[in-house]
């Protein structure tokens, strides 16, 4: 429910939101944008074979939808402001979890009404494992906002220089470690690699991140390597590590060889566990993606769809990078859209960041950023 009144808010905006957005479809706009145009009409003509027809429209409908926000011109300053408004709100967030973890039924008593209804059965498996989640209920949406958070506050300390966004940056940090998703603690990590080799030049901000590093990779080494310890911080979510390689994604393998070239369809992978015959206790609460966009994809959308969306991601990374180097005056926004691009490239790998929708529009702003300030610079 929540996604279609996304879709309905972002055609709206759209469509007659202030005349200073410049929404239309220019010459320029539809050259910049061609990628994501051809990829969403493969995606609506997949849908005419699709193996689950009413799935894939539903599907085609969002990433149109959310689409449409690479067709607003003069977005920049509405981008910062809502990165601004982010921070807080992910702040809030994380403090939400630091909470839970000292008051593990917190959530499904007294702040039970920040949580979904729908959610509140999941949050009692989770506090059950001892995996804290604060107000976002799910492990996957958790971890992934608070590497937002993460991102935000560590462009803000490098193009500020201020030391409340380092603080920041180890807080939402730490909240990972009471999470439970292993892929988004090493993300972080790869964040600060990435921002050290493009944005720093000052040495002694260069030696605080490289100690910062430093700190979370001993963290991070030692969580994983004492055994107490590890079960003090991961907390066996993750059920669904050995699933993955010998039930999901060979379902996802069995479609490409069905049709290689064009897939049966996009977010058709459920239908095709539920058809599959295949009789597992992991399918029951992680069948409905392949926990991999990449493969999956493969699957529903052949060689030619993630040829696309290779080609979507790499494009889309590489102007951001020129614009960077480039443009002294955007670096902090575009620094954000940078590593807002690689969090979502990466857990791509473990996760199902292209079919979750809350997941694919932090894709989509992200972007959007980058188009915004390449659009006003030319």
């Amino acid at each position: 429910m929540l996604r279609w009144i996304v879709v309905i808010i972002i055609v709206l905006c759209c469509v007659f939101g202030p005349k200073s957005w410049g929404f239309r479809f220019s010459k320029q706009l539809i050259k910049n944008n061609l990628l994501w145009i051809v990829f969403s009409i493969y995606l609506w003509l997949g849908c005419i074979f699709s193996y689950d027809k009413d799935s894939s429209v539903n599907y085609c409908i969002v990433f149109t939808s959310y689409m449409l926000l690479l067709f607003v011109g003069k977005m920049k300053k509405y981008y910062e402001k809502l990165f601004d408004i982010l921070e807080m709100f992910l702040l809030f967030g994380a403090f939400s979890i630091y909470v839970n973890l000292l008051i593990p039924n917190i959530m499904i008593g007294p702040l039970r009404f920040f949580i979904s209804p729908a959610a509140i059965s999941n949050v009692e498996v989770f506090v059950s494992k001892h995996v804290f989640t604060g107000i976002f209920g799910d492990n996957a949406n958790a971890a992934f906002a608070m590497n937002i958070g993460f991102a935000i506050s560590l462009i803000k300390y490098i193009s500020k220089r201020v030391n409340k966004y380092l603080i920041q940056s180890i807080f939402f940090f730490g909240t990972l470690l009471f999470i439970g998703k292993r892929m988004l603690i090493i993300i972080p990590i790869i964040m600060i690699c990435i921002s050290a080799l493009l944005l720093v030049k000052s040495k002694s901000l260069k030696r605080n991140i490289v100690g910062v590093l430093i700190l979370l990779i001993l963290i991070f080494a030692i969580a994983t390597t004492i055994p107490s310890v590890e079960k003090l911080f991961f907390r066996n979510s993750d059920d669904l590590l050995t699933g993955r390689s010998t039930i999901l994604w060979p379902i996802a393998f069995m479609m490409f060889n069905s049709r290689k070239m064009f897939g049966t369809g996009i977010n058709t992978f459920n239908y095709m566990i539920n058809t599959s015959n295949t009789n597992n206790t992991t399918l029951a609460n992680w069948g409905y993606h392949a926990h991999n966009i990449y493969i999956q994809l493969l699957g529903e959308t052949g060689l030619i769809g993630i040829v696309f969306l290779g080609s979507l991601l790499l494009v889309n990374i590489t102007r951001t990078v020129r614009l960077i180097k480039s443009n002294s005056a955007d670096r902090r926004i575009l620094s954000i859209s940078m590593l807002l691009q690689v969090l979502w490239i990466i857990y791509g790998m473990t996760g199902n960041t292209f079919y979750y929708t809350a997941q694919l529009l932090v894709y989509i702003v992200a972007v959007g950023c980058m188009e915004a300030v390449r659009n006003e610079k030319k």
